[in-house]
This record gives structure tokens, C-alpha cells and sequence, in this order.
């Protein structure tokens, strides 16, 4: 009998053990719940802000597809989505970034809307007057007719297009060499 009451005191102590540690994990487990739900509540707030500024983004996004991106005097208009499509195109071709080429075009000629008032065979360096009819001759345009920059006081003129690029840019690929004459007299 005695020895069955050690046994049984035994396994009262283990259980006594037993419960204790129980009551830790439990506690422990209290502390764990307590903790996500507090994160959760955290995050829960950041998420609505979140999601509050990701909606606000996409309503900018298509207000600004939505409006007319006019290109100012030239008689073409697109949306800003297509001009920007034309820009992505040209930037995969080249390597220039897309938003580049936008502002290049925004702050050289407005979009189009100032191509300039100035002649080729007035305002143009002789150099870039080869280059100036074959691309107006690839492109079917009109050389006498086609508006480039005029001569300022100081050089040159004779920019081109929407861009106001120099004709002479394009030599390498146009294969103009300079000992060739091209232009009408």
C-alpha cells in the first residue's frame, strides 16, 4: 500500500506539473492572441489608408486617359494614353525613356503648336539642307512649305518638327553623304 501511495502521490505531483504547465501555455497563448490582434488592428487601419490612396491613384489615372491631350496648333489631337503609347514605342526603339520624349516634345514646340516661322533656304545652315528635303521627300511633305526655326540673330535656325531636331541628326541613317546635293533649286 505504500507503495501505492507513492505511485499515486507520483502521479498527483506530475499532474500538479502538468496543470502549471498548462497554465503558462495558456497564458502564453493569451499574450500570442492578444499580440495579433493588436498587429491586426494596426495593420487593418494601414490597409484601409492603402487601399484609399491605391483607388485615388486609379481614379487619377483615368481621369488624366479620359482627357484630351491636345497637340497645341498642330491639328492633331489623341488622348494622353495614345501619345504616351506613340512615346513607349519609340523609347522600346531608342532606349529614351517615354516621359523624355514627352517633355522634349512639351517644351521644344508645345506639342507641336510652335514648328516655327522660318524658311530652309533662308534660316537653315547650308550643312543640314540635304538632309531637311530627303526627309521632307520620305515623309511626302513639301520642303518649301515645311515651317522650321528661324535664323536667330546669333546662328542657325532650320529645327524641324515637333521635336525641333536638326535635319543633319538624321545623316547616318538617311545615308546622305555630304558631297551629294539633294535640294531643289
Amino acid at each position: 500500500m505504500a507503495n501505492d501511495k507513492e505511485i499515486l502521490e507520483g502521479k498527483i505531483e506530475e499532474l500538479g506539473e502538468l496543470k502549471n504547465l498548462q497554465q503558462i501555455q495558456k497564458k502564453a497563448l493569451v499574450s500570442q492572441q492578444e499580440e495579433k490582434k493588436n498587429l491586426l488592428a494596426q495593420t487593418k487601419g494601414q490597409e484601409s489608408d492603402y487601399q484609399k490612396l491605391l483607388q485615388k491613384a486609379s481614379q487619377d489615372a483615368a481621369a488624366i486617359r479620359n482627357n484630351l491631350y491636345l497637340l497645341e496648333g498642330s491639328g492633331v489631337s489623341m488622348s494622353l494614353e495614345k501619345a504616351y503609347n506613340y512615346a513607349k514605342l519609340a523609347g522600346d526603339l531608342t532606349g529614351v525613356r517615354p516621359a523624355f520624349l514627352l517633355a522634349v516634345l512639351k517644351k521644344e514646340s508645345s506639342w507641336g503648336g510652335n514648328v516655327g516661322t522660318g524658311t530652309w533656304r533662308k534660316d537653315m545652315r547650308p550643312a543640314d539642307r540635304d538632309a531637311f528635303v530627303l526627309i521632307c521627300e520620305k515623309l511626302g511633305l513639301n520642303p518649301d512649305t515645311t515651317p522650321v526655326s528661324k535664323k536667330p540673330w546669333y546662328g542657325w535656325g532650320g529645327a524641324m518638327g515637333p521635336s525641333q531636331f536638326i535635319p543633319s541628326t538624321w545623316d547616318p541613317i538617311l545615308g546622305i553623304s555630304a558631297t551629294r546635293s539633294r535640294r531643289p533649286e
